[in-house]
């Protein structure tokens, strides 16, 4: 459809120019019949010219006015409710000054031409407050049209930003099973198993092995919303890193240090997995030694702080953040942009004390479903 191809502006514009059209169609048309009651007749076609060139001066100089107050309703949206009401008074009484100064001088301009224009414009200027009540409730309708349009503009934006999420909340749910179910990650847990088997570790074994299914069988029964509780995020990321300390014993760290009041807090759904399985891969498998992943959460200024840091090797001085090939970080940046927009923070960088830092600042409490 041509409508879905224009911008929000063009599209305004076309319609504006169909409906002031019809509009001066019908205002001509009113005052024809009003005419014809009163049993008036004209010699000619005169007069009858006069009323439509009326008409269209009257509601075409309003059709350009609506293109200026659509301009100034766009960039007075991000103003404080009260600020914009007032703003939105001053230029309807500068537009409603406009349209009848303009009006009365093209009007005047096609009777007579140039002749003693703006005495006729001081005379007519007496009679602009007895033209104040309908040009009012023209300017209030033009405000309305354009409160209701941004209404739709903003349901269909989000209506398209919850299928986006409804979509990537899939990819995270996939990649998380993916990374679960790699051969990397199966091969290594049954050779951990194998061998915990063979030195007779058989406890450690079935802990492992019980883990796995646990594990699983979390990922497959996770709530299918966009949000969920820090405490719930956190129970799925355990039983993974669970498995990881049965594997490496004595050369993984793992430490964490939850602010207990941030438990309650909203979070995306399967956020930190894919952020502390990219920490895993990129920290602890590429240094052989023993190595370390803490994870933290605090409450600063009304925002949840999220921190996940590995002493493994640092970032190239080139890396950043955009050009990241991992799909579970680009899927978390994209859903962090969705969910929060500029509200919330998500960065990877090189800690000060060694190694990576992954933070992930969010508003809390933020329920935006």
């Amino acid at each position: 459809m041509i409508a879905e191809r224009l911008t929000p502006k063009k599209l305004f514009v076309l319609v504006s120019f169909i409906v002031w059209t019809l509009v001066a169609l019908l205002d001509f048309a009113r005052i024809r019949i009003m005419v014809m009651e009163s049993s008036i007749i004209f010699q000619d076609d005169r007069r009858v010219v006069d009323f439509a060139v009326s008409a269209f001066i009257k509601f075409y100089i309003w059709f350009v006015l609506s293109i200026f107050i659509y301009d100034i309703f766009q960039k007075l949206s991000n103003k404080k409710l009260l600020v914009r009401i007032f703003l939105l008074f001053l230029v309807g009484v500068f537009s409603i000054s406009i349209h009848y100064i303009i009006g009365n001088l093209t009007w005047n301009l096609y009777l007579s031409g140039p002749v003693d224009l703006m005495d006729k414009l001081g005379r007519a200027m007496r009679r602009f407050f007895s033209n104040m009540p309908m040009s009012s409730l023209i300017y209030a309708a033009i405000l309305l049209i354009m409160i209701a349009l941004d209404i739709n503009r903003k349901y269909k934006e989000q209506f398209m930003n919850s299928l986006a999420l409804e979509s990537e909340l899939s990819k995270a749910q996939l990649n998380n099973l993916k990374m679960q179910l790699r051969p990397h990650f199966i091969f290594n847990a049954l050779n951990t198993i194998s061998m915990l088997v063979r030195k007779k570790n058989n406890q450690q074994a079935v802990e492992m092995i019980s883990g796995m299914s646990d594990l699983l069988r979390t990922t497959l029964g996770r709530e299918d919303t966009q949000l969920v509780k820090l405490s719930y995020e956190l129970e799925l990321l355990k039983k993974y890193l669970a498995i990881e300390e049965l594997r490496f014993k004595e050369r993984l760290e793992i430490n964490f240090d939850i602010d207990p009041d941030t438990l309650e807090a909203w979070v995306p759904n399967l956020i930190l997995q894919p952020i502390v399985e990219n920490a895993f891969k990129h920290g602890f498998s590429e240094n052989f030694g023993a190595s370390s992943i803490s994870i933290k959460s605090s409450i600063f200024q009304n925002e949840l702080h999220l921190t996940i840091i590995n002493s493994g090797p640092e970032l190239a001085p080139d890396w950043n953040l955009k050009n990241s090939q991992g799909i579970g970080i680009r899927n978390t940046v994209s859903r962090i942009e969705k969910l929060y927009g500029e509200r919330a923070r998500f960065s990877i960088s090189n800690f000060e004390r060694g190694g990576v830092i992954a933070e992930l600042v969010i508003p809390l409490n933020s329920k935006t479903e």
